[in-house]
């Protein structure tokens, strides 16, 4: 068990310095780079973290209802799917 906590962990480092990862990881630093924050920043900040939350939450919500009704569906292939591009970055 403790192998296989270490490998996630190493591998969610790993994922977390891909290129499409590791952006939103900057921004939200870049939210984080002052210590007052004005109101509109931290709105600013509650947004874009609601904005990530509910979107992952909804594309899990989606591949678990297709995986339940019996389609082969993952994260990794989908998630490259030139109609998934298109829709996430309009």
């Amino acid at each position: 068990m403790l192998t296989a906590m270490l490998a996630a962990f190493i591998g969610g480092i790993i994922l977390n310095l891909m290129p499409c990862v590791f952006g939103h990881l900057l921004k939200a630093l870049g939210l984080f780079a002052t210590l007052t924050m004005p109101p509109t920043r931290r709105e600013g900040l509650a947004f874009y973290w609601a904005d990530v939350i509910v979107t992952m939450m909804a594309l899990a919500e989606v591949f678990a209802a297709a995986r339940a009704g019996g389609a082969a569906v993952g994260w990794g292939f989908q998630l490259q799917s030139p109609l998934v591009i298109a829709c996430c970055h309009w």
